[in-house]
C-alpha cells in the first residue's frame, strides 16, 4: 500500500494595512506554521495578531494603520500579539481627516442609476414606504384588516406629502373573519337564541 502525503495549506492571514506591523490569523496558526513569508514561533488562535516583524519594546503596535498598544516587552516575528505582550500608553493622535481623499470618476446624469423616490421640500430625496401589519395568530386577522381600514378613513398619513403609503395586511391563509358555524342550541331555546341574534348582531368570534 502506497501513503499519499496530503500538502499542507499554508495558514491565512490578513494584513489591513501596509503600516501594520501585525497580520490577523484567519485560520489557527501552530508553531512552525508559514504564513505570508513569517514563521509562527508559537500558536496563534483563529482572529488573534501575529507579529510581521520585529518590535521593540515600547514601539508601537499598528493594526489598521492605526496604533493600537504598545508592546510591554520585545516580540518578535511570528509572536503571538496579545495582552501578554501588549499595554496601552499616552501618544499624540493625528486623525488625518480626508487623508486619503480622491476625486471620484462620476457618471453623466443621463447614464446615474436611478431609483423610484420622490423629492422633499427641503431639496432631499425620500423613498416610498410601505406600513406593514403583521399577524401573529389567525384568530387576530379581522383585527388587522379594521385597523388598515381605519388608518385609510382616518387620513392620518395625509402629512406625508408625495409619498403613496400602502396599508399591507399579511395574515394566515384561513382568515378568522371566514363565516362563523351557526351556535349549536337545544330545541326549546330556538326562540331565545334567534331573539338574541336579532338584538345583538351575529355571534362574536375569538
Amino acid at each position: 500500500m502506497e501513503l499519499v502525503k496530503t500538502p499542507v495549506k499554508e495558514p491565512r492571514t490578513l494584513r489591513l494595512n501596509p503600516q501594520d506591523n501585525v497580520a490577523t490569523a484567519i485560520d489557527g496558526m501552530e508553531t512552525g506554521a508559514v504564513s505570508s513569508g513569517v514563521t509562527a514561533t508559537q500558536r496563534v488562535p483563529r482572529g488573534h495578531k501575529m507579529a510581521l516583524q520585529k518590535i521593540d519594546k515600547g514601539e508601537p503596535i499598528r493594526k489598521f494603520g492605526q496604533i493600537i498598544g504598545f508592546a510591554k516587552s520585545d516580540i518578535k516575528p511570528g509572536d503571538w500579539v496579545h495582552e501578554h505582550n501588549v499595554e496601552m500608553g499616552e501618544f499624540s493622535r493625528d486623525y488625518a481627516f480626508a487623508q486619503d481623499a480622491r476625486k471620484e470618476d462620476i457618471l453623466p446624469v443621463e447614464k446615474q442609476a436611478t431609483f423610484q423616490g420622490l423629492h422633499r421640500a427641503n431639496g432631499k430625496t425620500g423613498t416610498r414606504n410601505y406600513i406593514g401589519i403583521m399577524t401573529s395568530v389567525n384568530c387576530s386577522a379581522t383585527v388587522a384588516t379594521f385597523i388598515a381600514k381605519e388608518v385609510e378613513r382616518s387620513g392620518m398619513l395625509a402629512m406625508h406629502v408625495g409619498q403613496s403609503i400602502w396599508i399591507k395586511l399579511r395574515a394566515p391563509e384561513k382568515a378568522a373573519d371566514a363565516p362563523a358555524p351557526e351556535p349549536k342550541v337545544k330545541p326549546d331555546e330556538d326562540e331565545a337564541a334567534d331573539e338574541g341574534t336579532q338584538a345583538g348582531g351575529p355571534p362574536a368570534t375569538s
